[in-house]
C-alpha cells in the first residue's frame, strides 16, 4: 500500500495522483468529471472527463505538466462535487 501524503486539510492520508484539472476542482469547486481507477499496486488515479476522453496526442498536451498529488479525502471532495463516489477502503 502507498505511503501517506501530509495534506494541509486532511492530515496523514492516502495518496491519489490526478490531472491538473481535477486539483484545480478543489479550489474551483465546479465539477469537471471523474473518471478514477486502482492500480495493481494501489497506486490511486483520477482525471477529469476531458483528459480521460482525449486521444493520446490531445491526452498529452492537457498532461504535460505531469500528475498532482492529493490526499485521498480530497479525492473524495472531487467525488462528491461530481456527484459520484470512491468505492475503494480509505484509511
Amino acid at each position: 500500500m502507498p505511503k501517506d501524503v501530509i495534506c494541509d486539510r486532511h492530515g496523514a492520508q492516502g495518496p491519489a495522483f490526478v490531472c491538473a484539472h481535477i486539483f484545480t476542482s478543489l479550489t474551483t469547486r465546479r465539477a469537471v468529471g471523474l473518471t478514477w481507477f486502482e492500480e495493481d499496486d494501489g497506486d490511486i488515479q483520477a482525471f477529469c472527463d476531458a483528459c480521460w476522453q482525449a486521444d493520446i496526442e490531445e491526452f498529452q498536451k492537457r498532461t504535460s505538466g505531469g500528475p498532482r498529488l492529493i490526499c485521498l479525502r480530497c479525492l473524495d471532495e472531487v467525488a462528491k462535487l461530481n456527484g459520484t463516489w470512491l468505492d475503494f477502503e480509505q484509511k
